[in-house]
């Protein structure tokens, strides 16, 4: 999405602000639905929610890839945001369930590092296929959703049996959890994490579109694409910090990392230090989710999913607001403003780990 920012500009006739609510209009949706799809998979299994998820998501993006005008756009995406709001959380609980308490660390190390060479490989796909049309990174991640919701099967996955007083269930499993005070720091962080992860990446590939550098849509992927294999190399390295560590140890030095590569960000006028810099963003971002991982799932092992469902649902509303909360900033004074705010936020999600993992190693 981030490497067509340039060819959604033109497609559509509108401003980097106007293209970039497309994000809002995917992560709301997908912050909202997260907070039942977590408890959901707990009642009924996660291969089925799976399913859905895989589906629902397939769809919007067909959706997006026929979208006319900017306004179906919005709503294609939404369409997206709710399918994927079946998938995060549930993946995240499902590998609580299978990896032993000792190595769940390092599982999830590798779920972050999976989780960001995504999100950076995406934009150097999306930048290959938008050589011959933007539509073609749509339908591509279509047919892949279309395939995984019938491969994936988890066996010996456990659930409730809540016949009619299904929802109640979910209900009351959501207030469980709100209960613990752990899970509330712990959603706050992950909201700020993902607002400074998503706004940073968004305005620096915008950034990088503009006079002087005036790089293409390709070179942007290759870019972000490039920060992706790092936080893949990284994220095993990631895993085993918080086992060594220890949560909040882990999880401030990938906070202070991140609070560097920004520092950089602010000083970088070729492309090459762009790189360098979000290479060094990715790494921290990679050791910082994965001790926030480890704390959802180990928080509430009866509650794994519905924890789960509420700490990412708190990060993607995040996520969901960075391009509005972050606009007005960036449309001021550039992208200075935008990682100076993100500096802050690194400040304060350290704090906020601390609380929420007191009393744990």
């Amino acid at each position: 999405m981030l490497a067509l920012v340039p060819e959604l500009k033109a497609y559509f006739n509108a401003g980097t602000p106007e293209v970039l609510l497309s994000i809002t209009f995917f992560m709301l949706p997908f912050a909202l639905f997260s907070l039942f799809t977590g408890a959901l998979s707990d009642v009924f299994g996660r291969t089925k929610v799976l399913r859905i998820g895989f589906m629902v998501y397939a769809v919007g993006c067909i959706l997006t890839a026929l979208s006319p005008e900017l306004v179906t756009f919005y709503i294609s995406r939404a369409v997206q945001g709710i399918g994927f709001a079946f998938l995060q959380p549930v993946l995240v609980a499902l590998l609580g369930d299978l990896v032993p308490g000792d190595r769940k660390g390092v599982a999830m190390g590798l779920f972050t590092g999976a989780t960001t060479a995504g999100i950076s490989l995406g934009p150097l796909v999306a930048g290959l296929f938008s050589i011959v049309d933007w539509r073609l990174t749509f339908w591509f991640i279509a047919i892949l959703s279309f395939a995984l919701a019938f491969i994936h099967k988890s066996k010996g996955e456990t659930r409730i049996e809540a016949g009619k007083d299904w929802m109640r269930s979910v209900l009351s499993r959501i207030r469980r959890a709100w209960r613990l005070r752990p899970v509330v720091l712990l959603s706050i962080t992950g909201f700020m994490h993902v607002l400074s992860y998503i706004g940073n990446q968004a305005f620096v590939s915008n950034r990088l579109s503009e006079p002087p550098l005036f790089i293409t849509s390709e070179g942007i992927g290759v870019i972000l694409a490039t920060a992706g294999l790092v936080g893949l190399l990284a994220s095993r390295v990631a895993g085993e910090l918080v086992v060594r560590m220890g949560l909040f140890r882990s999880a401030g030095l990938g906070f202070f990392i991140m609070a560097v590569s920004l520092v950089l960000m602010l000083a970088s006028d070729t492309a090459f230090l762009y790189a360098v810099a979000l290479a060094i963003f990715a790494i921290g971002s990679a050791i910082a989710w994965a001790s926030q991982l480890t704390l959802a799932v180990e928080l509430s092992p009866e509650l794994r999913g519905t924890v789960s469902s509420l700490f990412n649902s708190a990060g993607f509303m995040g996520g969901s607001l960075a391009a509005v909360v972050l606009s007005a900033p960036y449309l001021a004074w550039g992208l200075a403003a935008v990682n100076a705010i993100c500096i802050l936020l690194c400040v304060i999600m350290a704090i906020t780990m601390r609380m929420a993992t007191a009393g744990r190693r």
